[in-house]
């Protein structure tokens, strides 16, 4: 069962504490979540996380930052409860699959970083893919460290908040397609579908009867503003119902702009041409 700001407000104090704490380590941010109930509304409770964020210090950032492992890795100097620990796992799930030498960048850029800012490196790694994340920390890396502290902050604070709406079942963006099959006038099921993000995959599915893939992004991953693909395994499909076609995949580039919405991206499939547009 979603749990509801309704629901929130009714819990005890430490049972709110241990949820909060989940998404956000420092003890006086979650003090101050804990002193703002009851919440009238999730909008209502997501402006006051970043009010009470607001209020914090260079203490309370410290003590939120150890309550993740370091990119590319699972353990955090600070003990994660299992919903924490499951969380980071999913944001970092591209990392994983990244490929032996990129992962050993990353854990040369950790060191570096750790070694330059006396913490370890905050991003918020939902949508992001590993050479992002390189990208991103060797420009960091050039900043001084007081910029760099607040820079990790709001860092912190986005995970903040995407967990805040995991937690609270809010609306993440979410993509989906629809293939039709123009040439027989019918939907075209069994067309493998992936989705990636740079060199990262982030999910995949097959289009059913109805030639839809309801929802390709990983089960709890939030998804960043970005540059994203949708490849089509359509030479595969003409194949098996022995037609002859000119393409043997389809690919389609198109960009997020926030949190929140659906995106719907159908294809109107022929042997030998293909079109695309936002759906709804």
């Amino acid at each position: 069962m979603t749990l509801t700001v309704h629901d929130f407000n009714a819990l005890p104090a430490d049972a709110s504490a241990e949820l909060l704490r989940s998404c956000c380590g420092s003890s006086r941010w979650v003090d101050e979540m804990i002193g703002r109930r009851p919440f009238g509304s999730l909008d209502a409770l997501l402006l006051a996380a970043d009010q009470a964020w607001a209020s914090t210090d260079a203490g309370d950032w410290h003590e939120a930052f150890a309550h993740h492992p370091r990119i590319g890795e699972t353990q955090s100097v600070a003990a994660q409860d299992a919903r924490a620990s499951s969380w980071s796992r999913a944001e970092q799930e591209a990392i994983g699959a990244a490929s032996e030498g990129t992962q050993a960048e990353i854990a040369d850029m950790n060191k570096e970083y750790e070694r330059r800012f006396g913490h370890i490196y905050i991003a918020c790694a939902n949508g992001r893919t590993p050479s992002e994340l390189l990208t991103v920390a060797r420009k960091r890396l050039a900043n001084d460290a007081d910029i760099e502290l607040r820079t990790a902050a709001d860092e912190q604070r986005q995970i903040t908040q995407l967990r805040l709406r995991k937690l609270f079942g809010g609306r993440m963006i979410t993509i989906s397609t629809h293939v039709l099959d123009t040439a027989l006038g019918k939907p075209a099921a069994g067309i493998r579908v992936a989705l990636s993000r740079g060199d990262a995959a982030i999910g995949s599915g097959t289009t059913d009867a109805d030639g839809r893939v309801r929802d390709l992004n990983a089960a709890g991953v939030a998804l960043a503003e970005g540059e994203y693909r949708l490849a089509f395994a359509v030479g595969e499909y003409f194949d098996a119902t022995a037609r002859e076609a000119f393409y043997s995949e389809v690919v389609v580039s198109f960009r997020i702009n926030g949190g929140g919405e659906r995106y719907h991206v159908p294809l109107l499939l022929s042997p030998f041409g293909y079109s695309t547009y936002r759906g709804s």
